[in-house]
């Protein structure tokens, strides 16, 4: 959610240190240090106040200077679902919700506006993956994230997954 420019102005701070230093290079994308970020571009955009959708894709990190220097790996597995710990029916419930969240990054999900005029920037979440609000919606929530934590907070094994 990092504007690139917040990026670019690490670079020059790392490349202005480093510059004089024995094993980096003013020359080199971060002084020649390794940066490793996480995430999705198709789903964390950064925040622009009041911008409309292309200023926010213009802010982007792959909009940048630096993007033309990094590495994208791709993560091609699904832990949970392949998790031996889980019932067949929670199995397919994360898998329905693995291919609704790609076709939403893949932009395959229909979207629409609140108010006539406006570019369409608002999907429709399916009623099954909703949890719905009430007097334990927290609690729903924590036992939809972390099924048994009551059980197993103490368990490492369980908090690493």
């Amino acid at each position: 959610m990092v504007s690139r420019h917040a990026f670019e102005a690490v670079d020059r701070t790392f490349r202005d240190i480093l510059k004089n230093t024995e094993h980096c290079s003013g020359d080199r994308v971060f002084g020649g240090k390794l940066f490793v970020l996480g995430g999705d571009f198709r789903q964390i955009l950064p925040v622009v106040p009041r911008g409309r959708r292309e200023q926010t894709v213009e802010a982007s990190l792959p909009k940048s200077t630096i993007w033309k220097h990094c590495q994208v790996l791709h993560l091609t597995r699904n832990m949970r679902v392949t998790s031996q710990d889980i019932s067949n029916h929670t199995r397919h419930e994360l898998r329905d919700f693995a291919e609704w969240i790609k076709l939403v990054g893949e932009g395959k999900i229909m979207e629409s506006s609140f108010s006539e005029g406006y570019e369409p920037n608002w999907i429709r979440i399916p009623e099954k993956f909703v949890i719905k609000n009430g007097e334990r919606d927290l609690h729903q929530l924590i036992d939809a994230t972390y099924p048994d934590f009551i059980n197993k907070y103490q368990d490492m094994s369980y908090l690493k997954e």
